[in-house]
């Protein structure tokens, strides 16, 4: 063995006795030993300290215990892997369906352990599992889906398997010629008689009941009574009575404890022992032959002169104390509720919470007298109605007839959307909070052809992102627009009618007194009347200015003539 301290020095150990490592199906995993203090340990007796890792043939132990004495010590080292508890998990998963590997990996997402899982498991149900150290998760994950594991020190892994070990056919008879080192037996949780209640109906009711008495049930004073146990899909009573029989408990708890060597003496017979093989065990006196298995394996490494220590129990060894306390506070808690119980799928019915059903996702929906029905998802309300009757859907709505969609309504990057259709799914009338893509200026609505020119635009009206106002356009059967009416106060663009032709050549438009036809203005007969007076005017105006001209002129020739000499 090698002991290294916390400063990371490392020395080998020597005289040393009583070396045994201890290992439990799904739990302890330590090593005991004692340690002189002689001039052969002179450098490695002070480094054995708490916390010291002992390396014993490549697996690890870390010191948890010392009793100090004068001249020795007395050394207690659990497994490396159980430092785990160590590596707390600051980080959980909203109560639903997982699979086991998710569950690992958030156990050990902080831990230099990794797993491998060995086998299938469906999804199971998990309520508040997070913000634990690793340990304790994984003894959640061991819980849930029952299962056992083992450790593989030289990867830092450990394997998740179904079951542990291998089943044999031995049969080990008590009293017969079996030497143990002890034997306890306890009948606390043997039950000779249980209620099945069966035939579940649409509302929830259990139609049918059977009581089941176990074989063993004149063994006893009177009937040891179990709790109930309700079959959701169970519809006969053969198959209730036959649960019963194969789930009821109706024989003692039974360990021993024993030295290999004497195992196999008296029936064992598989040369490789391990933790989970299984044999059967047979107490005639007791009326019991029950398959057990090996739950317990304490072994000596340097002392060849000792048989490893074997405990074989019926008793089924997969939880901690801490796990089994908790299971047993639950198990208080459903008797005070009204047939509390997982139902399928992440769905449970309580009496705080009435019918609770958890997605994968993690969307959850309520369903009680109080709260009504509440669809929510990251704390929003995607769909709910109250008990007032008051309905919200945050969320897109959809309405169908025989599978065709009749009428959408959703919120896109624009606004919200509202879409109706013929009975064939054509789209007809789409009415929307924003025509364009991000600048909310106003609503939108929007009607479609329908027959041979079905979703084809042939009304719209809207308003104008780039003039704030209203508009109307107006198309043919392909969707080409022909009629436009636009309100603006805007001077470059006014309001305006426009008709088009087929090309999309604005064609005629009208303007607020103003008409043009091919960018041509029409003229109005009013216009043009105005026009002509006012020409008959300027022409009366420019002949009275020529008449005023004619008589100046003639004066001007008359006062020449009468200035010339009368001799020329």
């Amino acid at each position: 063995m090698i002991i290294t301290d916390l400063s990371n020095e490392s020395e080998l150990l020597t005289d040393f006795s009583n070396v045994s490592i201890k290992q439990k199906i799904n739990a302890d995993y330590n090593l005991h030993f004692s340690l002189f203090n002689t001039s052969h340990n002179v450098h490695s007796y002070p480094l054995v300290q708490e916390e010291a890792v002992v390396d014993l043939e490549g697996e690890q132990f870390v010191v948890k215990s010392i009793m100090d004495g004068p001249y020795s010590k007395s050394i207690t080292a659990v497994h490396s892997f159980f430092d785990c508890i160590h590596d707390y998990v600051d980080d959980y998963f909203i109560d639903g369906l997982y699979t086991i590997q998710q569950a690992l990996d958030l156990a050990f997402s902080t831990s230099e352990w990794d797993y491998t899982v060995v086998g299938s498991f469906p999804q199971a149900t998990l309520y508040d599992f997070g913000n634990d150290n690793a340990v304790a998760l994984l003894n959640a994950i061991l819980e849930t889906w029952y299962v056992e594991y083992e450790v593989a020190a030289a990867t830092k892994r450990i394997i998740i398997k179904q079951q542990l070990g291998v089943q044999t056919d031995s049969q080990i008879r008590y009293r017969h010629n079996l030497k143990t080192i002890s034997r306890s037996i306890n009948s606390e949780n043997l039950k000779t008689a249980v209620t099945v209640y069966f035939n579940l109906d649409d509302f929830g009711e259990y139609q049918s009941s059977v009581i089941y008495y176990s074989p063993r049930v004149n063994h006893y004073r009177r009937p040891k009574w179990a709790e109930p146990i309700y079959l959701d899909d169970v519809t006969t009573e053969s198959t209730a009575l036959a649960y019963a029989q194969q789930n009821l408990k109706d024989t003692p708890d039974v360990s021993i404890t024993a030295e290999l060597i004497e195992l196999k003496k008296a029936g064992y017979e598989l040369s490789d022992v391990q933790l989970g093989n299984s044999m059967y065990l047979i107490d005639e006196r007791m009326s019991i032959n029950d398959l057990a298995r090996i739950v317990e394996i304490e072994y000596f490494p340097y002392d060849s002169t000792r048989s490893p220590i074997v405990t074989i129990s019926t008793v089924k060894q997969n939880l901690m104390d801490a796990v089994v306390q908790q299971k047993i506070e639950q198990r208080q808690l459903a008797k005070t509720a009204v047939k509390q119980k997982v139902i399928y799928n992440g769905c449970t019915i309580t009496p705080e919470e009435g019918f609770k059903a958890i997605a994968e996702n993690g969307v959850v929906t309520y369903l009680n007298a109080t709260q009504g029905i509440a669809i929510i998802n990251n704390e929003v309300y995607k769909f709910y109605v109250s008990t007032d009757g008051e309905l919200i859907l945050d969320g897109k709505l959809q309405i169908t007839a025989n599978g065709v969609t009749m009428l959408e309504s959703y919120m896109d990057d624009a606004g919200g959307i509202l879409k109706i259709r013929d009975i064939g799914g054509a789209l007809n009338v789409e009415i929307g909070s924003n025509k364009f893509d991000a600048l909310n200026t106003g609503g939108s609505l929007y009607l479609y052809s329908d027959g041979e020119y079905a979703d084809k635009l042939r009304c719209e009206i809207a308003i104008d992102r780039a003039e704030d106002a209203g508009f109307i356009q107006l198309s043919d059967n392909n969707a080409r627009n022909r009629i436009s009416i636009e309100a603006s106060e805007n001077v470059s663009s006014k309001t305006r009618i426009r008709l088009r032709s087929e090309d999309g050549e604005n064609r005629t438009e009208i303007f607020p007194g103003e008409i043009k036809i091919n960018s041509d203005k029409v003229i109005t007969k009013s216009v043009l009347d105005a026009a002509i007076d006012d020409l008959k005017e300027r022409i009366r105006e420019l002949k009275d200015y020529v008449n005023e001209q004619d008589d100046w002129l003639w004066e001007e020739i008359d006062d020449l003539w009468r200035a010339m000499p009368s001799g020329e």
